[in-house]
């Protein structure tokens, strides 16, 4: 979202490759002005998912007339552990279907790390299409 701008609100080093390369060593990845840029990124990320949920949850309500639920629950500053952001705050729409639609029928039949890899992977692939 932010990379066709060359949004970088923190200075980097010269020597180290473009942000946009995949060439970086753990050292270059763990300097200041590059974990202070990533974490404006996700700032402004979920500043970004949430006003438009919220936007889309109102017209929703608005044309529809009835309570939706929240898709996005503060996750950033509310969570309290991993496992809490994924399930419980972070776009729960696409957690609740990705459950109910894949990895509970895939429980049926497959271990339970089998079915959450299969859940992982739809998830992967429906980002892959989004976001490109």
């Amino acid at each position: 979202i932010f990379a066709p701008f060359r949004y970088q609100p923190f200075a980097t080093s010269t020597e180290f490759p473009p942000l946009n390369s995949f060439s970086h060593s753990l050292r270059e990845l763990l300097t200041l002005g590059h974990l202070g840029n990533n974490l404006v990124a996700a700032l402004l990320l979920q500043l970004y998912l949430t006003t438009f949920c919220l936007g889309l949850k109102a017209i929703t309500n608005i044309v529809a007339g009835f309570e939706t639920k929240q898709v996005m629950s503060d996750a950033l500053f509310k969570s309290t552990s991993p496992s809490q952001f994924w399930g419980e705050r972070w776009n729960t729409l696409i957690h609740g279907v990705l459950k109910r639609g894949v990895y509970k029928p895939a429980l049926r039949y497959l271990p339970k790390a089998f079915a959450a890899t299969i859940a992982f992977s739809c998830s992967g692939l429906f980002h892959e299409f989004i976001l490109s």
